[in-house]
């Protein structure tokens, strides 16, 4: 658990980076908090209150570091999403085609909307002279929020962001086998990917206090 915090700090310190520089020993502090108040909260509050106690402490716009956040979860879907289609190929796992079909349709929509706020970013200038009348708020909130989207400029923090985002969902499964193993239910390890990609999908939805029902 430790470790895949770790990893999942380093990440938001490379999303960051566009930013200023950012401590990734208050970033882990800042994960660790969510991650505790996502067992206490409903709708996943731990990270809107994440969003703003690092905004808070890091003298950072709200809508900044929410976003930056944001981002984060985003990747973690496409993550889970990349193993889920992996376990349903390699496993021969046959699930209806509305599934498979809605799966690739988030997806699309998840990456073109990112794609297109990066590029809403670079006009919103334009697009604040066009909306004259709420200018400043069009400056001072949504752009904010906008940059968070946008924070990923060069391909070198794409592929470090990517990468850090696959290292602690493969620490994850690999104590999904493990714990399965101790229970003496010997299975691939590609099914422990599988059983933790339809478990992380699940706990990735707005959900009670402590997950409860989910």
């Amino acid at each position: 658990l430790i470790t895949s915090l770790g990893f999942r700090a380093i990440r938001w310190k490379y999303i960051l980076q566009s930013r200023g520089k950012f401590e990734t020993r208050s970033l882990f502090q800042y994960n660790t908090l969510g991650w505790a108040l996502n067992f206490v909260l409903p709708a996943k509050g731990g990270e809107l209150i994440k969003g703003v106690v690092s905004a808070k402490k890091e003298n950072q716009p709200i809508s900044f570091m929410t976003g930056s956040v944001v981002v984060a979860r985003l990747l973690d879907i496409l993550v889970l999403f990349s193993f889920l289609l992996f376990g349903v190929i390699h496993l021969d796992t046959k699930l209806p085609r509305f599934v498979t079909t809605t799966g690739f349709g988030i997806i699309l929509i998840l990456v073109v909307g990112m794609v297109s706020l990066s590029i809403v970013n670079q006009y919103i200038d334009l697009i604040g002279n066009y909306l004259a009348v709420v200018a400043d708020y069009v400056r001072g909130v949504v752009q904010p929020l906008v940059e968070g989207f946008s924070t990923i400029q060069t391909p070198r923090q794409a592929a470090m962001v990517v990468v850090l985002t696959f290292v602690p969902w493969s620490f994850d499964a690999v104590a999904y086998y493990w714990f399965m193993r101790a229970f003496d239910i010997t299975v691939p390890v590609i099914t422990a990917i599988f059983v933790l990609a339809v478990t992380g999908m699940g706990l990735a939805l707005p959900s009670s206090a402590g997950n409860i029902g989910t």
